[in-house]
């Protein structure tokens, strides 16, 4: 921004650098400044200043700063629709600023805004890799940022560890995020990186932390007013007191969102609503109650055209049957999800499907087809580090076969 400046108004008065630059500092270093690969200090500025007859508040670009100060806090506002997915709106929100600022624009913590801003767009789009290079190339060349981007940074590289399964490592960058949040007030992040660290928490079985993290997120959800947050607050305290065994407390926090989600108009949100409660349901072996919750669930999924969450319902509904003994009913759903699982690649969906047949194939006396299918489903929760999971099915194959090598595969993933 200072180097446009100084350039402008050195072709304005028909200066060459060299000419500029005479008896004050070499014609290079003008050069440099002019790039912005070097800050102009005051006492080089004052000379300038008076060659080129205009204030050193001017040409160090004084009056710029409150624009820069308006135009951060506008893009601050706008980062909201990268939050939502509405890039369109983001991009057109900063050609305006462009337009409206041509000058102020160019400054280099505007800039790091806008390069923050790219990086999260590529996140949001799960372009990992391309965020990756991005975000180690913004660090190394401006190791200094203000807040919200610093903020934003630290929830951008939380992310990408969580994609890695480095839940250790994104757990760290969220709390630093959210740090910075706290201190700064960005009241709008501070729930949403509460919710990712309490994710994160459960998914290494560190249950009781979740839940703490699970209600902080909801204490700034209800301070800024923000219903769809409070709702997968109340679904994610319901999943991690689950994995505690308090299904009733789970199902209290399901209907705490169930009351909330008339307020939304979220199809999504209200079949995973119903699935939740179908799963506690089934665990406290109210099976009509879980097969009614389950039944407006797949309901919800087919009209969304929900494939993988749709399978998720057939398979749970498996487990009912297979707990029901209505092996009649689970054949059918298994059979009946087989076209879906041409689209499903998740291995978390993939390895459930596979144990799911095994566990038919094990009610029907067929050995060998039970243990391949048990060996596919451990393959894909291999792939996501999920050692309970993997622990529990080699025990399975283990008193099931009568193999002792498994008890053995199965002791060396316990946690």
């Amino acid at each position: 921004m200072i180097g446009n400046r100084l350039k402008t108004l050195r072709i304005q008065r028909n200066l060459t650098q060299e000419e500029l630059s005479e008896g004050i500092i070499s014609s290079s270093y003008i050069s440099q400044i002019e790039n912005d690969k070097k800050v102009i200090p005051r006492y080089i500025a004052e000379d300038l200043a008076n060659k080129l007859n205009v204030p050193v508040d001017y040409l160090l670009g004084k009056d710029l700063e409150k624009n820069v100060s308006s135009i951060k806090q506008q893009l601050v506002n706008a980062f909201r629709f990268i939050d939502e997915k509405n890039y369109a709106a983001f991009i057109q929100q900063v050609n305006e600023l462009k337009q409206s600022h041509k000058e102020s624009i160019s400054h280099p913590d505007v800039r790091t805004y806008l390069q923050v801003a790219n990086i999260f767009i590529e996140f949001k789009k799960k372009n990992y890799q391309a965020v990756k290079t991005m975000t180690t190339d913004l660090v190394k060349d401006a190791p200094h940022f203000d807040p919200y981007p610093h903020m934003i940074i630290n929830r951008i590289q939380g992310g990408l560890a969580y994609f890695h399964h480095e839940y250790e490592e994104s757990i760290a960058h969220y709390k630093k995020a959210t740090d910075i949040a706290a201190v700064n007030e960005f009241k709008d992040q501070i729930g949403r990186l509460y919710q990712f660290m309490g994710t994160c928490h459960a998914i290494i079985d560190n249950f009781y932390k979740a839940i703490q993290a699970f209600y902080s997120a909801l204490h700034w959800f209800q301070e800024v007013a923000d219903l769809k947050g409070q709702v997968c607050t109340y679904i994610n305290l319901g999943n991690a007191l689950a994995d505690i065994q308090e299904e009733e407390e789970a199902v209290r926090h399901y209907k705490k969102a169930q009351s909330l989600i008339a307020y939304l108009n979220d199809a999504y949100l209200e079949s995973t609503i119903e699935y939740n409660m179908a799963f506690s349901e089934f665990n406290l072996n109210n099976i009509s109650k879980a097969l009614s919750h389950l039944n407006r669930a797949i309901d919800i999924k087919k009209k969304l055209n929900d494939d993988c969450g749709l399978v998720r319902c057939q398979l749970l509904k498996c487990e009912i049957n297979l707990a029901d003994q209505d092996l009649k009913e689970m054949r059918r759903t298994l059979f009946n999800m087989l076209y879906r699982m041409d689209h499903i690649n998740d291995p978390q969906i993939l390895a459930r499907y596979y144990r799911t047949f095994g566990d038919y194939f094990y009610t029907h006396g067929k050995m060998h087809e039970y243990e391949n299918y048990y060996k596919k489903s451990i393959k894909y929760y291999e792939e996501i580090n999920l050692s309970k999971e993997i622990s529990k099915l080699y025990f399975s194959l283990a008193e099931n076969t009568g193999n002792e090598q498994y008890y053995k595969y199965s002791a060396q993933h316990v946690n």
